[in-house]
């Protein structure tokens, strides 16, 4: 039903009403008839996009113009005020997941009870089809509609997304009006539906100087990355966001810090997003994204394009009721109070700084907290002291064991890099990269510009057809594989002794011991039993079998690994890391010309060193909790040859590596697989690597025929009609378009499919009256973001067949490829080309 689908809303409610009362007494806050707090046409818009976001089910009926309207429950006073927001004039993004439908305008915005919506309400929100099902006729009468049975349809509608509530006529309702779909296009926050310069596009950037120290940073990226967003003002470039997303999927975590809030006006999102378009931000991967704002005071991290709000620092209720005391004594008006914020205003002439002082030495003479950050800000004609349970330095620590207990997230101050100009962030990870060191002269823009650029190195600058990948996705696209949804037992299994191991690891180069096995697995179990605890988790296993048993074999497994890592650093006693990330750029050449290339994403489970004379000997290890291996294949695994290959490559030019806060030139790289049968090493030499290298490059290139919707096929394909005589499929004469030809957008794969012959009709929701021609508009969107729709060939339509409830197939015929040319920016499915550059011999040639 679309009602149900129009109401499928998942986020951005206050806590729900527990009773019928607080439903009534929120009608309180409203006028008569129209429950909005004043008129809904008072105030200007606001100039920033509001979201609300719909079911995937309900795209067709948004893009068809079926649905136009929402209507959001109000469960209590909280959630009244956020849908306030949302008034007549407003723009809003229509949203299904992290993907953008369009830009569109609030038309109408009223606050009913559900007893008191008119029919006017329900058009938009209902489809018509079921409006007409609320028509009753009675003997003699002309039929008309029943707004008794359209209520009573939108009650079981709503109620089937709100279940735990309880929704009778009197609960309220936003009832939401936008423009429709087509008309919302028209709009010009719409342009970045036809943006050319769109997501990892390339385009020219300005030459960096690396300092020689950080030169070869982008072989060994640091795991975690903090990125003080008080370098500079305003919205973050495309150009760093991009940055960021490519570290981020290669495996870095990145830390911003910022004085400002995470949300709201003036926050960390809108430094973050703020200059970008609605579809630069559904590209922006944000799975390894922190943020901690008001000077430490909000931790956050990000699932999606949500933050989603980490334990912060507080204070107790008995800090804060002393802090209420010691303020009364002082004669200081008690402004806010709470776990997270504590503010007095100063009296009218007093100086504030003075009566911080008093307040700040009551606190130590009368036991309060040892740890706050306390400061002056204006208030209106006279200031405000603010208490905040910590300040930025202080919350460091506090940072860093949340990404353990949270984010399993395990890292020592050696692991890191601090992209600031606050030397009290050096003081506090000591042992971190800190940029400045190595360029003191540069700061603000100028100093994130560069750090970026050394983290990326060559992959900073985007080229045509680059292919990023990692073993697994060349794995994937190999066996025609999705990973779908839920995990299997066996992923489970390895999450689990992977977060065990890097959680002993961890403690090994602290403490410089293993922690005893016990303890180890007691951190596998607790990752085993969160995971189960997850709603959104699906395990996939064996007919019968029990996820217990699973679990007891993990535990055999892991104390297996467990006694073969102690003998490993037994003989190679430095830890470099564990779950250390690594972008590695390879150049292909043609005839001793560059010609393309291709970047593997790797994360080594575990790296370890020996000192040999020169620097260290180091092992690549990666982790194995499943099934053990046979020995014969492991060194044909595509995941193992592609970590030698590489830690070769970084071999034949020694590097310095980062471990235990001292850099070391690595000698000599060697790869290891440690499973539950002990350690082994695969066979692997010059003349193997040789033929792996020719392989993988086939792989990539595989990929990117593709991802690239196989556009020398499509040359061939038009090349191929040219020489046979592109009209010969006509019966007689010369084929002579109008000037005015309508355009039809189909997905780039199956216009593949429709030129090659394997597919005569295209599915559409709309009917048609068929026209004599039609142009083939291929899109790549999906498959190629960025490129602009080129128009690849033209048709007959013969006829159109089909229904309403079916859907309508539209019959292609004597199709007729083209040399591929850009469409015209036109919204919608349907594009007219005007002036087309196709008449006659011209272009298509003379029938025989």
């Amino acid at each position: 039903m679309a009602a149900a689908q129009s109401l499928s809303e998942k986020g951005g409610q206050a806590p729900r009403a527990s009773s019928a009362e607080q439903l009534s007494d929120i009608g309180r806050e409203f006028d008569e008839g129209s429950t909005e707090p004043g008129s809904a046409t008072e105030g200007k818009p606001e100039k920033i996009i509001e979201d609300i976001r719909f079911s995937r089910s309900a795209t067709r009926p948004l893009r068809s113009g079926r649905i136009y309207g929402t209507a959001r429950l109000i469960r209590n006073p909280g959630s009244a005020k956020y849908w306030g927001k949302y008034k007549k004039g407003t723009l809003i993004r229509l949203a299904m997941g992290h993907h953008t439908l369009a830009v569109s305008k609030i038309t109408d915005a009223k606050t009913k009870r559900v007893d008191q919506m008119t029919l006017k309400d329900f058009q938009g929100l209902l489809e018509s089809k079921d409006i007409e099902k609320a028509m009753i006729q009675r003997r003699g009468r002309p039929r008309r509609i029943s707004l008794s049975l359209l209520r009573r349809q939108f009650l079981g509608a709503l109620s089937a997304f709100h279940r735990h509530e309880l929704i009778h006529g009197g609960s309220l309702v936003r009832v939401i009006h936008f423009l429709p779909f087509r008309q919302a296009l028209t709009l010009p926050e719409n342009g970045f539906l036809e943006d050319p310069e769109i997501w990892y596009k390339p385009r020219p950037r300005g030459e960096v100087a690396i300092p020689e120290g950080l030169k070869r940073l982008h072989k060994v990226l640091p795991k975690v990355v903090l990125l003080d967003l008080r370098l500079f003002n305003g919205p973050m470039s495309l150009d760093w966001i991009e940055d960021m997303d490519k570290l981020m999927k290669a495996g870095v975590h990145i830390v911003l810090i910022s004085e400002k809030p995470v949300q709201g006006p003036g926050s960390i999102e809108e430094v973050l997003t703020g200059g970008l378009g609605p579809r630069h931000k559904d590209r922006f991967a944000r799975y390894k994204l922190v943020s901690l704002g008001e000077n430490g005071n909000s931790l956050a991290q990000y699932q999606g394009s949500f933050p989603s709000f980490l334990p912060s620092p507080r204070f107790s209720p008995e800090h804060i009721e002393l802090m209420e005391y010691l303020a009364q004594a002082e004669g200081l008006e008690l402004l806010e109070k709470g776990g997270g914020r504590f503010s007095v205003a100063v009296l009218a002439g007093e100086d504030a700084a003075a009566a911080a002082e008093r307040l700040a030495g009551r606190l130590r003479s009368h036991g309060g907290p040892v740890q706050y950050d306390l400061k002056v800000e204006p208030r209106g004609r006279g200031n405000a002291l603010i208490l905040r349970p910590t300040g930025l330095m202080g919350a460091i620590p506090h940072l860093l064991g949340v990404m353990r207990d949270e984010l399993d997230v395990f890292v020592h101050p050696s692991d890191m890099m601090i992209i600031s100009g606050d030397a009290q962030l050096k003081e506090a990870l000591p042992g971190a990269i800190w940029t400045q060191d190595h360029a003191p002269a540069l700061g603000g823009d100028s100093l994130i510009e560069m750090s970026l650029a050394a983290l990326l190195g060559p992959y900073r600058i985007n080229k045509s057809r680059d292919v990023v990948g990692s073993a697994s996705m060349l794995n994937s696209f190999m066996n025609k594989k999705d990973w779908g949804e839920g995990v299997s037992v066996d992923q489970l299994m390895g999450t689990s002794v992977h977060v065990a191991f890097n959680w002993a690891l961890w403690v090994y180069r602290a403490a410089g011991a293993l922690p005893p096995v016990e303890e180890v697995i007691e951190k596998a179990k607790r990752r085993w039993e969160r995971e189960q605890e997850r709603k959104d988790i699906s395990i996939s296993m064996m007919p019968g079998a029990d996820a217990g048993g699973y679990r007891d074999v993990m535990i055999d497994r892991l104390r297996s690994m467990y006694a073969s890592i102690g003998r490993l650093l037994a003989e190679f006693p430095i830890v470099q890391g564990t779950e250390l990330p690594n972008l590695h750029v390879f150049d292909w050449y043609r005839r001793g010309n560059w010609d393309h290339r291709d970047i593997a994403r790797i994360i080594h489970d575990l790296v370890v060193a020996q000192e040999i004379p020169g620097g260290i000997k180091q092992k690549i290890v990666d982790l194995k909790a499943g099934q053990t291996p046979t020995r014969k294949g492991n060194g044909q695994k595509l995941q193992v040859q592609l970590y030698d290959l590489v830690a070769q490559e970084i071999s034949e030019a020694p590097i310095p590596h980062k471990s235990d806060g001292e850099w070391r030139r690595v000698m000599e790289n060697s790869i290891a697989l440690l499973t539950p049968a002990g350690m082994q090493e695969p066979t692997l030499h010059d003349w193997s690597r040789a033929k792996f290298k020719r392989y993988l490059r086939n792989k990539f290139n595989a990929v990117r025929c593709e991802w690239f919707q196989g556009k020398d096929e499509l040359k061939a394909a038009a090349k191929g009609a040219a020489v046979a005589g592109a009209a010969a499929n006509f019966p007689a004469g010369e084929l002579r378009l109008p000037r005015k030809v309508p355009g039809l957008k189909i997905k780039a794969k199956y216009v593949r499919m429709i030129v090659s012959g394997r597919k005569k009709t295209e599915f559409r929701t709309m009917p048609a009256t068929p026209q004599p021609y039609i142009a083939i508009i291929q899109t790549f969107t999906d498959e190629e973001p960025g490129r602009p729709a080129e128009v690849v060939a033209f048709a007959r339509l013969e006829k159109v067949t089909g229904s309403r409830e079916s859907g309508f197939a539209w019959h292609l015929t004597h199709i007729t490829p083209v040399k591929p040319y850009a469409a015209p920016p036109r919204p919608g499915a349907i594009t007219w080309l005007r002036d087309v550059p196709v008449t006659g011999a011209k272009r298509l040639g003379k029938a025989p």
